[in-house]
């Protein structure tokens, strides 16, 4: 988990596409009835993300054909904020947040009061990856971590450094930790914070970084074996970390669309999960109502 984009009530026509005698054209998944006699209609639906995952969305597609639903996903770099889209009506959905992520929004400013969660997708590892070294114990003392640049993520770093004991945090910090909550630092590890997409490109200039497992299989590495530390995933004796569940988000309303509904029934599929397991090599699980997918059944 990177063309104009529509929302509620836009009906853009896809030129150009025909098969055999029949014209394909384009609603939004809002408009409720198909205009014209004798149109096959395709539902529309665009995604905004970070990844293009194009495996992903292309056994999505094929699951949701019979049912005339297109998703179509659009990446988009770290300085677009795809909330902005999603709240101005330029996609329908914003498949790229987690939990947290929208309850940071929502505390930010009213005109993202309306975010709501309708679905999961997947969790990821945050694990801490060395171009230098093979594992936590063999870091110097004065090491140089370098963490997400943002309070969330970076914050969630530091978090799995307090669970494997390797500094400790004290609880005086509401929603996430950042260094001065950092109470015990036995190797008195300095952190650079870098924007999370260029995590691996500067693990040359640091002792090691943590990275999302996304950003780590772009990068040719394998989350199963290549971290010197994992994050592991235990989101039932953990629960801390379902909070961090990405989720496809709307706006309110959207909990009712039956188009969004289809899509998200799809993504929990044998089909999905099967993909998943090839392309994510066990750094990203699928996640539906909450509990992690066994990958190992697929």
């Amino acid at each position: 988990m990177e063309k104009k984009l529509l929302k509620k009530g836009a009906i853009p026509l896809l030129a150009g596409i025909i098969g055999l005698s029949l014209l394909f054209a384009s609603c939004s998944p809002k408009d409720k009835e198909s205009k014209g006699s004798g149109e096959k209609k395709i539902i529309t639906v665009n995604v905004a993300s970070r990844y293009d995952s194009v495996k992903i969305w292309e056994a999505l597609n094929k699951i949701l054909e019979p049912d005339n639903i297109k998703v179509v996903n659009k990446a988009y770099d770290a300085s677009v904020n795809l909330n902005d889209l999603l709240i101005a009506g330029d996609v329908d959905l914003n498949v790229a947040q987690h939990y947290a992520a929208i309850e940071y929004f929502k505390a930010s400013s009213d005109k993202y009061a309306d975010l709501v969660a309708l679905g999961d997708i997947h969790i990821s590892t945050i694990d801490l990856y060395s171009n230098k070294y093979d594992s936590v114990d063999a870091l110097p003392a004065g090491a140089t971590i370098a963490i997400p640049n943002d309070v969330m993520n970076g914050g969630r770093a530091l978090t799995v450094l307090d669970k494997e004991g390797i500094i400790k945090l004290n609880d005086d910090y509401k929603g996430f930790p950042d260094e001065k909550n950092i109470v015990e630092n036995p190797k008195n590890l300095k952190f650079k914070k870098v924007d999370s997409s260029s995590m691996i490109r500067v693990l040359d200039d640091v002792d090691a970084g943590f990275a999302y497992s996304l950003n780590a299989v772009d990068a040719g590495l394998n989350p199963a074996v290549d971290p010197i530390l994992k994050d592991t995933l235990d989101l039932k004796n953990n629960p801390t970390q379902k909070q961090f569940i990405i989720v496809f988000t709307g706006v309110k309303g959207d909990e009712n669309n039956e188009v969004y509904k289809k899509i998200i029934q799809a993504y929990h599929s044998e089909e999905i999960y099967k993909v998943y397991k090839e392309v994510f090599k066990g750094g990203n699980i699928p996640v539906d109502n909450g509990e992690p997918v066994d990958l190992s059944k697929y």
